[in-house]
């Protein structure tokens, strides 16, 4: 498998004031797929792997279509967390040609 570069990586962390995940930073992957999102305060987490490109289908960490389904991601103070890897899938494609009357 190859790495995706380019993919940006955007971490949403939970907001108990208003009971939503807000995006509170984000990477784009390197060469070989690695990423890392620094400068996170200690919270509850939930990640958005896409790429710009829309060659591959964006996905939420674990495998999820959407924010809300999206697997919890806890990160405690000055810590790391580790192994939150991705697979995305190709994106199939529709074409055509669009003329005047």
């Amino acid at each position: 498998m190859a790495g995706i570069e380019g993919a940006k990586i955007t971490a949403y962390r939970y907001n108990a004031e208003t009971e939503r995940y807000e995006s509170e930073g984000y990477s784009y992957a390197e060469l070989d797929g690695t990423y890392s999102v620094k400068g996170l305060r200690a919270g509850t987490y939930r990640l958005k792997i896409e790429d710009p490109q829309n060659n591959f289908v964006k996905e939420y960490w674990d495998d999820a279509a959407d924010l809300d389904s999206a697997t919890n991601i806890v990160v405690a103070e000055a810590a790391t967390v580790t192994s939150k890897d991705a697979v995305l899938c190709t994106t199939a494609i529709i074409s055509g040609t669009i003329t005047d009357a």
